[in-house]
């Protein structure tokens, strides 16, 4: 008898070690993160129970893992049609719906589930994280504070919250968030993914790359790791090993969106934009009401100058998401570019309008008007950029090209010097301060930083014509002709160049070759008045008078009021012995401001 119990006691718990039901082992899978595992068990759990809401929502966070959102909410909505009271599940859908850019749908799922049990932390995250994708950011911070206060060691909602206050300009509270989620260490693979999502928030991109190792060490199945390792690669310039992430996300899942949509982003990076572009569809075929989809593949047409159809995609995504601020500016720069200059305004204003901490909006903006000429509008969006945004390097740079324009030197300089500081490796910002310094005759300083701009191998033609300018200034002629021959190499439609060029050519006494570039010049801008103006002058010093007065009268012609056409047709008319015609050309001179004429009159025209 004894013997017969000790027997059953063994097969019962021999039944109990190796019975274990598909849903038991998929769900022992999901835990262990091997995705691809658990949908294979838990398909066979609700194959063999169809009413099994548990087995269902399981199987959505499956699918979440590897990335497939849509077939996610689609389990998660089976398991609330079985069961319409599960929070979790509603919690769970609604992080689907978010990474689907579905965030109304989200915040819809989370106040539901948020009425049936408001002790989740995760509900609040979620919502948070929608709110703050729909620019409702005091919103998303409360949201984070909830979370937090229902449990301190989530290292995901200080996450979340330090997203959130990041986005509202609140950056010191937003690191302080990100480096309270760094102090909640833990050797589980999600805590180290949550831990290189702060780091990579705090910038620190290799820590990040050092925390998704990790986390991919201790979970080769977790796909979201390789997308965010990849991103973080991305930041450091790293786009093979970018590259490399993403490919490694898609043998894992080939339909993962965010893989197919970063890969394409670092295939357009490379000059891939055939690869990118096939990327892009993919994307958009399997998630067709994603407008972030649209949005990616804009920014691919933009840059391949295709503004048709990046204002199309532009236009489907805001169909969707009419308040995305993102899109907004997006689609008014490619209206800017097609001449649409009022939709473009529209558009930046309307952005501005939803999220008036958008550096880049203002920015746009200001763009904008200071291609219209609109320059103290011009600097009051760039003044609002740079409260938002203080390490806004552009805007510093951009600012002060505006106050040089309106003669506000000294406060260009200053700008020019922040945006040094601020990154001390653009060449354009060092033109622009040599440029500056010329104006205030700092030639040896102008030089210096002319120089450190081609240097930095910013060698765009106007850095040449500037240190030509500057070469001529310090009366190193010969120097300025060869840093203008290269401006001309680079681009020869430029009337400019030749004209300066010309200057040069004139104080080396080489008239005939003034004049030629003067000529050339003329053929590219025939209403330049100063270009006839210097040929005539050149022509004078050749003592070619009648031909001068031909260049003056044209110069007079293009611009009446210049009285320097005047003064030097004048003096073609004295050398001709025409004594009446230059006097009359000369008072003419100095009613139009050239007072020094006035004593050359006093002794000559009586």
């Amino acid at each position: 008898m004894n013997l017969q119990k000790i027997f059953l006691f063994l097969f019962f718990t021999y039944s109990l070690t190796f019975a274990q039901t598909p849903f038991d082992e998929g769900k022992k899978k999901l835990e262990n993160n091997d995705f691809l595992g658990a949908i294979k068990d838990l398909e066979k759990a609700v194959g063999q129970d169809k009413n099994n809401a548990q087995a269902y929502y399981q199987l959505g966070s499956a699918w979440y893992g590897l990335g497939n959102y849509q077939q996610a909410v689609k389990q998660y909505t089976q398991a609330i049609t079985i069961k319409p009271t599960y929070p979790a599940a509603y919690a769970s859908r609604a992080s689907a719906y978010n990474s689907l850019g579905d965030h109304q749908a989200a915040i819809a799922d989370c106040d539901k589930a948020i009425i049936m049990d408001p002790s989740l932390p995760s509900i609040y995250i979620s919502r948070s994280v929608a709110k703050r994708g729909l620019y409702k950011t005091q919103e998303a911070i409360k949201d984070g504070d909830k979370a937090i206060e229902l449990d301190a060691k989530n290292a995901k909602a200080y996450i979340e919250r330090g997203s959130a206050k990041k986005q509202s300009g609140d950056i010191a509270g937003a690191v302080n968030d990100f480096k309270q989620a760094l102090s909640l260490k833990s050797t589980d693979p999600e805590a180290y993914s949550a831990t290189g999502l702060a780091f990579y928030e705090l910038e620190s991109y290799k820590d990040a790359i050092s925390s998704y190792d990790q986390a991919i060490k201790l979970s080769p199945q977790l796909v979201s790791c390789f997308i965010n390792r990849g991103l973080a690669k991305r930041q450091l310039k790293d786009l093979d090993g970018a590259l490399a992430d993403y490919n490694s996300a898609l043998k894992l899942n080939p339909e993962y969106i965010a893989a197919i949509v970063n890969r394409g982003s670092i295939k357009q990076k490379k000059g891939d934009f055939a690869g990118a572009q096939v990327d892009f569809d993919k994307a958009i075929l399997l998630n067709p009401k994603d407008p972030s989809l649209y949005m990616s593949r804009a920014n691919l047409k933009q840059e391949k100058k295709d503004w048709g159809g990046a204002l199309s995609d532009y236009n489907v995504a805001l169909k969707a998401n009419p308040n995305d601020a993102n899109t907004l500016i997006g689609r008014g720069n490619v209206r800017k570019q097609t001449g649409d200059i009022a939709g473009a305004m529209a558009d930046y204003t309307l952005a501005i309008k939803i999220n008036a901490s958008d550096s880049i909006a203002y920015f746009s903006r200001a763009m904008l008007r200071y291609n219209q000429k609109q320059y103290p509008e011009a600097l009051d969006d760039l003044n609002n950029a740079i409260k938002n945004n203080p390490s806004f390097q552009s805007a510093y740079t951009n600012r002060g090209i505006v106050k040089k324009l309106m003669k506000d030197y000294n406060g260009a300089l200053a700008d020019f010097n922040q945006a040094i500081a601020i990154d001390p490796n653009d060449g354009l910002t060092y033109m622009n301060r040599g440029r500056i310094r010329a104006t205030q005759d700092a030639l040896p300083e102008a030089l210096a930083d002319i120089n450190k701009a081609i240097d930095l191998k910013y060698t765009e033609p106007l850095v040449w014509l500037s240190r030509a300018e500057i070469k001529s200034k310090m009366k190193d002629y010969a120097g300025a002709i060869a840093d203008l021959d290269i401006a001309i190499s680079k681009d020869p439609k430029d009337d400019s160049f030749y004209q300066l060029r010309a200057h040069a050519k004139s104080d080396m006494n080489n008239y005939e070759g003034a004049i030629s570039d003067y000529t050339q010049s003329i053929k590219l801008n025939a209403n330049n008045s100063s270009a006839y103006v210097g040929r005539g002058n050149a022509k004078l010093d050749l003592k070619k008078y009648q031909e001068a007065i031909l260049d003056f009268n044209d110069a007079i012609r293009i611009d009446p009021k210049d009285p320097y056409g005047y003064y030097n047709r004048g003096v073609a008319y004295y050398n001709l012995e025409k004594q009446t015609e230059a006097c009359t050309d000369w008072r003419k001179a100095r009613d139009l401001g050239l007072t020094q004429v006035s004593e050359q009159i006093k002794s000559i025209c009586k």
